[in-house]
């Protein structure tokens, strides 16, 4: 009885949703870091100007960190509760 209680509080979109949210930090924490230490390895930074509001290079990889997130995310909790 209880082993039935679990699946089912695992298998409701609000557990799936927060899990995801966990998975999301975990992955910027380790994958973030990682691309900006390649920025700077392979001089992938933007220069500054004087019309940018940044005053130091800044890494140009952050899209793809968002993007790697977004993707394990799907594949992991989000397809999941959307299936059909």
């Amino acid at each position: 009885m209880e082993m039935d209680t679990f699946l089912y509080f695992v298998r409701q979109p609000v557990f799936l949703s927060l899990l995801s949210l966990l998975i999301a930090y975990a992955l910027s924490v380790r994958i973030f870091p990682a691309l900006i230490q390649l920025s700077i390895q392979k001089n992938l930074l933007e220069d500054f100007e004087e019309r940018k509001v940044h005053t130091s290079k800044v890494s140009n990889l952050g899209g793809v960190g968002i993007y790697i997130t977004f993707i394990v995310l799907y594949n992991a909790c989000l397809s999941r509760i959307y299936k059909k």
